[in-house]
């Protein structure tokens, strides 16, 4: 016959002591998979259920000092002895008196006169509580199930419409019961799944404040070893650990602040380059001579053509991103390829000699501007050609 209800659950045999319920709880809780957190709720179920249940199981109770006298039957631990009066030798009895004395009278049963002061002083005591406006009683010890679905409630809260409340987030993870093992396991493994939800099919980063938050109760980005076992190594987990880790690299380097008024070696690279694009532009269209009406023509062109083709590049640099959108949704490509590349190009040598000498506002537009120059250049060039 099975045991029932929670003992099964345990793979107990029946009603035991806490200290094996414990035992058994540790043991089949290696074997569940924490991941699913209907067995895991199941299971601690029927934890806190045994571990009340063999709490309430009286003990066996002690004999009393007359059962041990009188040798009472099956009294455990209590070795019963049997003594025969009869064989004891008899004792002188003393001579009754001629004149007895009234009997004392048995007071074994009857009502105990209790003292009027010990009577009154408990009601006194519970008027004086239920009088005084500041008394309060004390509450309920809660429950560890209690504690746990509350601890989960709050930690669901903590993220609204796409915003997560950083300081409630780490009150949660500081409280008592997030240092049992389990419970904090679960809460991790949530706390990833909504972060992969946001990166993959919401296509938001994680922001810093929450990758910092993640770093230092979880150690995500210190630990690889541990995170790959954990969530192994998938599209959503590559996205996840590469954001705590960018946020965890750069959190403690200070960028150096830019200055307000664009320097002056900037400015005169900016006029030489376009000058050297639009004489060579000039003499590539009209290389038999140059005049001064010619000149102004060529000027009004370069002018046109410099705005058709910045337009142009604009229009190639959002229709990309809107192409590369679309493939991304259709799965043609990773968004974790697009980032690595992004990263690539930033960390360029040459890129990083554009963005210094022209020390243009950010890498979008250092990008953007070298594409557009080498458009430029290329269509000036071909138009030359075609008019040879």
């Amino acid at each position: 016959m099975s045991a029932e209800w929670p003992w099964s659950e345990l793979d107990l045999d029946g009603r035991t002591d806490v200290r094996s319920v414990k035992r058994a709880y540790a043991q089949k809780l290696k074997t569940i998979d924490r991941n699913d957190a209907n067995v895991f709720q199941s299971l601690r179920t029927a934890f806190d259920e045994a571990k009340f249940l063999a709490s309430a199981t009286p003990s066996p109770k002690k004999p009393s000092m007359r059962q041990a006298a009188n040798g009472v039957e099956n009294v455990p631990g209590v070795v019963s002895y049997t003594f025969d009066f009869d064989d004891l030798p008899a004792a002188s009895q003393p001579e009754p008196d001629p004149n007895p004395q009234s009997e004392v009278p048995d007071l074994s049963d009857a009502p105990l006169d209790l003292d009027a002061e010990d009577t009154i002083a408990p009601l006194q005591t519970a008027m004086s509580t239920t009088s005084n406006p500041w008394f309060k009683p004390e509450a309920e010890p809660q429950s560890d199930a209690d504690k746990e679905a509350d601890f989960f409630r709050d930690l669901a809260a903590t993220y609204d419409t796409g915003v997560w409340k950083l300081a409630p987030l780490q009150n949660i993870l500081e409280r008592d019961i997030a240092m049992d093992r389990g419970v904090r396991d679960h809460a991790e493994y949530l706390l990833f799944e909504r972060l992969r939800e946001a990166v993959v099919e919401e296509e938001r980063s994680i922001s810093q404040g929450v990758a910092k938050l993640m770093e230092q109760n979880f150690g995500w980005a210190s630990d690889g070893v541990r995170f790959n076992k954990k969530f192994g190594w998938h599209e959503g987990s590559e996205l996840v650990a590469y954001d705590v880790a960018r946020a965890v690299q750069t959190q403690n380097v200070k960028a150096p602040p830019r200055p307000q008024k664009t320097p002056l070696h900037a400015k005169r690279a900016r006029i030489f380059m376009c000058l050297i694009m639009y004489m060579g532009g000039v003499f590539v269209l009209y290389p038999d001579g140059l005049t001064a009406e010619i000149f102004l023509f060529g000027t009004f062109v370069a002018a046109i053509s410099f705005a058709i083709v910045w337009c142009f590049v604009l229009f190639l640099y959002y229709w990309s991103n809107a192409l590369i959108g679309v493939l991304r949704r259709i799965g043609m490509i990773d968004r974790y390829i697009t980032r690595v590349w992004q990263a690539s190009v930033e960390r360029a040598a040459w890129f990083d000699r554009i963005d210094t000498v022209l020390h243009l506002p950010g890498p979008r537009s250092t990008l953007l501007f070298s594409v557009s120059c080498a458009i430029t250049l290329l269509v000036l060039i071909s138009w030359g050609l075609s008019r040879i």
